[in-house]
């Protein structure tokens, strides 16, 4: 091999060099650009998964309002109903027993029967 051809190879030689660090270059920075996109990822889904737990914590929460809300109001109807029964028990003057009879029925007409309040809560 002459000088010329010598020093031609090498030539050729340093530019693959070159173009094989270029290339390196370019897979790096592809690697580091994958790496952001992952922990980005990443950071997304633990913010959807917490996201995911608040609703449920809020789900549950509504839940047992809901309960006891119902439990409430089965208490309060059977309250009502006490006091239904304790008021029929006094003589208002001026009005006739019959008349007391007519509101009280009217009363238990809408007063919501304890029956059908226990099955809001089922």
């Amino acid at each position: 091999m002459t000088i010329g051809g010598l020093s031609e190879s090498m030539n050729q030689q340093l530019q693959a060099v070159k173009e094989l660090a270029k290339a390196l270059e370019n897979v790096n920075e592809m690697s580091q650009s994958i790496s952001a996109a992952t922990e980005e990822q990443t950071t997304n889904a633990k913010q959807v998964s917490r996201a995911v737990e608040n609703v449920n914590e809020l789900t549950q929460a509504a839940a047992t309002a809901a309960e006891q809300m119902s439990a409430s109001t089965v208490q309060l109807s059977g309250m009502a109903q006490q006091l239904q029964k304790l008021v029929a028990q006094f003589k208002i003057e001026g009005r006739e027993e019959e008349a007391q009879s007519a509101d009280l029925r009217d009363f238990d007409e809408t007063t919501p029967d304890l029956q059908d309040s226990q099955a809001v809560v089922a």
